[in-house]
């Protein structure tokens, strides 16, 4: 029922990120725009609304599906390789590590499992190779690590995968030095006589430890595995049934090649293996490399749609479209939404296995991240910090983030890509094509020219706030549920609603779905990115009186939060789950008791 005096209900109308830039750009076009305009203007970027037709605009992204003729180029390669054997597949020279580095240990999933002897007298099984003991043995090169796991020691309720101190010093002592005394006499001099020693000399003033390598000759590798296998084996029952791993990781550059054409494929295979033994690892059954296609096109930025996730599973292996759609449902299969659109999305699952032909592992992704990848403790790309974020007046660490995608806006396109985990002997019959109807059925592609004035009024920095009227107030204050949580809440005896110019750009990106839908792309990223440094200037040149209310901290911590979900998967821990319900807008009847407990229950990307 509709109260007196309230204004009739908006005509809701879907359009295209083409048509509402376009309505957006000719709305602000005009220069000394009346104020009534202004406010216009700034009602349709902050809520999508256009007060005037009292038109309430949906962007829906599927509107620019792709569709041809287009220019697609087409490119696969091989990315990362992973082997589990009882025998060292090296040839080249081999880097060993006297201490290792824990972070090397392998502590995430490769997403397949491996049989191994757990228990004397009992058949191998099955178990995922992350919960299994193991240390870093050694490098080739720069992308390549050789790791030792222990399946004598696995033990589900053991709490860490790393060697305790006692097993590390059994094998460097028992293991390491009596093997290297007989294949290198002459460099085994190099080596401390024992574990503490090795620790002693790598220690550095502050305690903490330089990990460094001592090289092994490649002619001897094979032999130098072989020994170990047995010396070890001998010396301790946990050591027997050892296996070796080899990891490869970030080589695909290096070995593009045409889908079609096998002789350049083969080539490329032989070259990304060229440190190992190669026609003895191809007759190996745990042997796995991921197979990339990439397809993009000069001046457009591609996305994966979510509907077609299904048509992309059917595509690369031989599930049935039943098997398909359970694992569409299953816990774990993992959607990344686009800038939180929920019809743009790559996906990522583990495949169950079926048969020796289906991948172990698929994914789909773009390559919008690649500017700022960037591993440390744990995450994949840069990340700003609380503590940075109130470091200066503006956060460095922003500026630098602005000055990178500005720098790329012009030449930096977003490609598609999908990678499959298959077995090595299989590379060069799986992912061979993607054929355009494949395209058709699951690709949007946005022509950067469209994006690259998504926001086309940028308020000047010395304007301290913005006003806007009372109507525009109350519309603001109806995305947000009566809370003190909510950083901003509009006072309905207040004749003007004053926001700081950042928070209004930011609240523009919470209600404006089209630069949710572009923020991947690098000329909008930059004007959202915008609003967050004003944001957070305006925030920290404030009083400490108002810096450190409740409030303020819960738009800081949302700021942070915001800036790192716009290139990195959103943060959903138990702290992210309540700032998630804090800052951004929630129905009156949202359960957020439920809400938390489906994020615990799957996947939230």
């Amino acid at each position: 029922m509709q109260r007196a005096n309230q204004p009739p209900a908006p005509e809701i109308e879907g359009c295209s990120i083409s048509h509402f830039n376009t309505t957006y750009i000719n709305m602000t076009a005009p220069h000394n725009l009346p104020p009534a305009e202004y406010y216009r203007a700034c009602i349709l970027g902050l809520t999508g609304k256009d007060i005037n037709e009292n038109i309430q605009y949906s962007i829906e992204p599927t509107r620019n599906r792709f569709q041809p003729p287009r220019e697609v180029t087409l490119v696969r390669d091989y990315d990362s390789f992973l082997s589990f054997t009882d025998w060292l597949p090296v040839k080249s020279d081999l880097f060993l590590y006297p201490i290792n580095n824990p972070v090397d240990t392998l502590h995430s999933s490769v997403h397949f499992k491996v049989p191994m002897s757990t228990n004397h007298g009992q058949a191998d099984r099955p178990v995922s190779p992350h919960r299994v003991p193991n240390i870093c043995l050694g490098a080739v090169g720069i992308r390549t690590k050789v790791r030792l796991f222990f399946p004598r020691l696995y033990d589900p309720d053991r709490k860490d995968v790393e060697l305790t101190f006692e097993e590390k010093k059994g094998l460097y002592e028992k293991g390491l030095l009596p093997v290297l005394r007989n294949l290198s006499p002459d460099t085994v001099t190099n080596w401390p006589v024992n574990y503490e020693g090795a620790q002693t000399r790598a220690r550095k003033t502050r305690g903490m430890f330089q990990y460094s390598t001592r090289p092994f000759s490649g002619s001897r590798v094979r032999r130098f595995g072989f020994d170990l296998t047995t010396t070890l084996a001998a010396a301790f029952p946990w050591a027997e049934q050892m296996l070796f791993m080899i990891q490869v990781q970030g080589v695909k550059e290096a070995h593009q090649h045409h889908p079609t054409d096998m002789d350049k494929a083969e080539d490329a295979l032989m070259n990304a293996l060229s440190d190992f033994h190669y026609d003895d690892l191809m007759e190996e059954e745990h042997c796995y490399i991921d197979v990339g296609l990439e397809l993009s096109e000069p001046g457009y930025a591609f996305q994966w749609r979510t509907d077609a996730h299904r048509e992309l599973l059917l595509a690369f292996t031989d599930m049935t479209p039943g098997q398909a759609r359970i694992l569409l449902k299953s816990r774990e299969f993992a959607v990344d939404y686009s800038s939180g659109l929920i019809q743009l999305s790559g996906c990522r699952v583990p495949v169950p296995v079926r048969n020796n032909r289906d991948p172990v592992y698929f994914q789909a992704y773009t390559t919008d991240k690649a500017l700022i990848q960037h591993k440390d403790g744990g995450r994949h790309s840069l990340t700003l910090t609380g503590k940075a974020a109130l470091a200066e007046n503006t956060p460095p660490y922003l500026t630098r983030l602005y000055a990178l995608y500005f720098d790329a806006k012009d030449t930096h396109d977003c490609a598609a890509r999908v990678e499959v985990r298959i077995r090595l002997k299989d590379a060069f019959t799986q992912a061979l094509d993607f054929p355009a109807w494949l395209m058709i059925e699951t690709l949007c592609g946005a022509v950067l020219a469209w994006l690259m004035h998504a926001n086309v009024v940028v308020p000047d920095d010395s304007v301290d706030t913005l006003q806007l009227p009372m109507g525009a107030a109350q519309l603001l204050d109806s995305y947000f549920r009566p809370t003190a949580h909510s950083p901003f809440r509009a006072d309905d005896s207040m004749d003007t609603l004053q926001l700081p110019m950042g928070a209004a750009q930011l609240l523009h990106s919470y209600f404006h779905p089209a630069v949710k839908v572009i923020s991947y792309t690098p000329s909008p990223f930059r004007e959202l990115l915008t609003a967050i440094i004003r944001t957070l200037r305006l925030h920290n040149q404030g009083p400490p009186d108002l810096r450190f209310t409740s409030p303020a901290l819960t738009l800081t911590a949302g700021l942070t939060w915001l800036a790192n979900g716009l290139h990195s998967r959103p943060d959903d821990g138990s702290a992210a789950q309540n700032l998630m319900c804090a800052i951004l807008p929630l129905t009156y009847d949202y359960d957020v008791d439920v809400f938390k407990s489906s994020l615990n229950n799957s996947t939230l990307i």
